[in-house]
């Protein structure tokens, strides 16, 4: 069985501008190298690999869940900014080719990069949520406190959060 990073085709296509006509195969792949780089950053390798396993085996406990429902937004946006570079240019037998359709014009490069930073504010507004979440419900998390957590990919603590509660 394949291993679901997070999020499934129907919550892409739900929760983005990604639309149901849009081909799934040309997303989903880009749905590891974002929770790879994006995911485990904030959570930490070891207890992002735990996560992940739990999720695909289906024995996440509640808060896990509630913490699984606040990565799946991050999951999307991060996914549909990687596929927007992916969707303007597809990599075929011929090499790198643009999609052309009958009643559509490609976009610019200034109108892709627009976008594109638009759905990285998304994903960073969601990713922030998510360190948020973290800091605030730790005790509910021991495997992204544990120590051993700290080695490899440490989670994502450059957070201004600590500082702004210092100002409350």
């Amino acid at each position: 069985m394949a291993t679901i990073y997070f999020i499934t085709e129907t919550y892409l296509k739900a929760q983005t501008v990604i639309t149901k006509n849009v081909d799934v195969q040309m997303i989903m792949p880009l749905t590891q190298p974002a929770s790879d780089l994006y995911v485990a950053n904030v959570l930490g390798q070891e207890y992002y690999e735990y996560l992940l396993a739990a999720y695909n085996a289906q024995t996440l406990t509640a808060p896990e869940i509630t913490l699984v429902d606040h990565i799946q937004p991050l999951m999307a946006w991060r996914s549909a900014e990687m596929a927007l570079g992916v969707g303007a240019a597809a990599f075929t037998n011929k090499g790198a080719q643009t999609q052309l359709g009958e009643f559509s014009a490609n976009a610019d490069i200034g109108t892709l990069n627009y976008v594109r930073n638009e759905y990285r504010g998304f994903a960073e507004y969601y990713e922030e949520r998510v360190i948020r979440f973290l800091q605030l419900n730790k005790d509910d998390y021991p495997g992204f406190t544990a120590s051993s957590n700290s080695t490899d990919t440490p989670p994502d603590t450059n957070s201004d959060w600590d500082d702004m509660m210092m100002i409350v």
